[in-house]
């Protein structure tokens, strides 16, 4: 079985530096004058945060009665029958040694 993919990452500039080379890989939310919340930026490894700090800014900005965003407690798909000591399987079935103790 063959596959790839790919995808576009739009990297945000501080606006106060006038060179390219300043391209941050971190994430921006801004607020708007019209409460048009916009999420710019960041990395596949952080979109979870992302969405919680986007969330949470919206429920205070419109004031919700919510708890917050939830991401920390959804599961990702796919992820049916993880379990946290899924890494002892394979450091098993491929003779890895743990570095970590």
């Amino acid at each position: 079985m063959l596959a790839a993919w790919s995808g576009l990452r739009p990297l945000i500039r501080d606006p106060a530096s006038p060179n390219s080379k300043d391209l941050v890989r971190n994430h921006l939310i801004y607020v708007s004058p019209s409460n048009l919340i916009t999420i710019a930026g960041g990395k596949w490894t952080t979109y979870r945060a992302m969405a919680q700090e986007t969330v949470d800014a919206a429920v205070r900005l419109f004031e919700f009665n919510v708890g917050g965003c939830i991401t920390e407690t959804v599961r990702l798909v796919g992820s049916d029958g993880w379990s946290k000591n899924m890494f002892i399987g394979l450091i098993q079935r491929v003779s890895l040694e743990r570095t970590d103790v």
